[in-house]
């Protein structure tokens, strides 16, 4: 409940953060804060060596050994992408043709060093079920840090702002993973550790790389085909969905990653757990891609102005690609949870095809709807493509499950149908689409019914604690994990 509350507040914050420098600096500042993201993004998707989730799958990774060699590569990929934001910084200024990068982005070197000083005992007690440090950690780091971000904005009027907020962030976390800690802070090599963290980080860091352009290429082609002030246009709109789809997806892959690695020798066991995260993923997106499309056109101007205002085909559009990013959650924590970190390597590399399919969509639809399309062609052949593997893996037949990304497509296709639909409303067209939905609706309760009487029963038994007030409050997963835990019999996850 913690955890989950936490990241709902993050979110929060994140939102009226990003609205307050909307509002504050305009669609090109906006966009230039964006483009700073983005680089300081870059280098940290490439060093990105998924060390915190070793400590959580791998049978080593309780031990004190692991965790100081953890932490010892933690300080050095802070370092490192510290250096590179400031070697870089003139560069990549140049490229987006704007001086005023540069200084802002040598600052913002400040804030992933400081963040490679993080104590990963807030990681280590997550094998147990134990989010309380992460949760504290973020929930501080997120409120200290939109203060910081609104005083500077008001202070500076200027895209700058956002670095202070993201270096306070940085402190905060640190400091709270620090005070939080069970274990002293401690740095050493272990040749023990160093094999199996080799292996499992090389595929992630390359995968980081290929992550980056994957989820932000979209970003890069706005700024760079279509222009600054529209990747602040764009970035406005997408953030929208990308804060709420965010904390869910943190949320699901950090309650469902321990009983799946406890599963893992498991066939049958680990399968009702992946099955109950698919079916939890596909709803959820569904629900996210429908709701932005209805509540999007009108917020934007709410919460922004006038002048970020977007047409609504292509708000579905982009909610739908939010989505599709989104189900990649499910293969990817099924993988790591088996630690085969390769196959989110390779679902990886099958997104990269996004790149030149957006380029070619671009040239033949033109502007932002075409870049987006292509994007959400490389997420639909990715996704497909991790779950064959994966069932390939475990012994599953091979189209196991595939039917959920057909529903997927339908659901999306149809939300998208709707949003033109409205635009200009013609009697036989809407019929025609009520009919189509009412046909998809009832493929999902009927492909998803084991998920919501799942989903039911939780919320039966949630009301049922908050009456009596003597029960846990269980809102993680249900039964597949009753007995899973090393904790003794019908421990679940909270």
């Amino acid at each position: 409940m913690f955890f989950l509350g936490a990241n709902a507040a993050a979110q929060v914050c994140a939102l009226i953060r990003y609205t307050a420098l909307a509002r504050l600096l305009g669609p090109e500042q906006l966009g230039l804060a964006a483009t700073l993201i983005l680089t300081a993004s870059f280098f940290g998707a490439f060093t990105d060596s998924g060390s915190d989730r070793f400590l959580i799958q791998n049978p080593l990774g309780d031990t004190p050994e692991a965790q100081n060699m953890v932490q010892l590569v933690q300080v050095g990929r802070g370092a490192l992408v510290a250096a590179a934001l400031l070697l870089f910084a003139i560069p990549v200024a140049r490229l987006f043709g704007n001086p005023r990068l540069a200084p802002a982005m040598m600052a913002l070197s400040l804030s992933p060093f400081i963040y490679g000083f993080l104590h990963f005992d807030m990681k280590r007690v997550q094998r147990n079920d134990d989010f309380r440090t992460e949760a504290l950690g973020l929930l501080a780091g997120e409120c200290f840090g939109l203060v910081v971000t609104l005083i500077a904005a008001f202070l500076t009027r200027n895209f700058s702002a956002a670095l202070y907020g993201l270096i306070a962030r940085s402190a905060v976390v640190v400091l709270v993973s620090h005070l939080r800690a069970h274990r002293p802070y401690a740095l050493a090599w272990s040749r023990q550790i160093f094999s199996p963290l080799l292996r499992f980080a090389v595929p992630l860091m390359v995968n980081g790389l290929l992550l980056y352009f994957g989820q932000q290429g979209d970003r890069i082609m706005v700024g760079r085909q279509v222009g600054i002030a529209e990747l602040g246009h764009y970035s406005a709109t997408i953030l929208l969905i990308y804060y709420p789809s965010s904390m869910l997806l943190t949320y699901l892959h950090t309650m469902f990653m321990p009983p799946m690695a406890r599963a893992q020798g498991d066939p049958r066991q680990f399968n009702a757990v992946a099955d109950l995260l698919g079916g939890r993923t596909l709803l959820l997106a569904l629900g996210m891609s429908a709701g932005f499309a209805i509540v999007t056109p009108t917020a934007i101007v709410v919460l922004f102005g006038a002048k970020y205002a977007e047409a609504a085909p292509a708000i579905a559009l982009i909610g739908v690609l939010q989505t599709c990013r989104f189900m990649i959650l499910w293969p990817n924590t099924m993988a790591l949870a088996l630690g085969r970190s390769r196959n989110v390597l390779i679902s990886n590399i099958i997104r990269i095809i996004a790149l030149p399919a957006s380029v070619v969509d671009m040239a033949i639809i033109g502007g932002l709807d075409g870049i987006v399309i292509g994007f959400v062609c490389g997420e639909v052949i990715a996704l497909t493509a991790a779950l064959a593997m994966l069932n390939g893996e475990i012994g599953n037949r091979l189209l196991r499950n595939l039917d959920r990304v057909s529903i997927l497509l339908a659901g999306s296709a149809t939300i998208i149908a709707w949003a033109f639909a409205l635009e200009r409303p013609v009697a036989w067209m809407i019929a025609a689409l009520a009919a189509v939905t009412s046909f998809v609706g009832w493929w999902i309760l009927a492909r998803e019914r084991e998920t919501i009487d799942d989903l039911l029963s939780q919320a039966r038994r949630l009301i049922h604690a908050l009456r009596r007030r003597k029960e846990p409050l269980a809102l993680g997963i249900s039964s597949p994990f009753a007995g899973s835990s090393d904790h003794g019999a019908g421990d679940e996850l909270h």
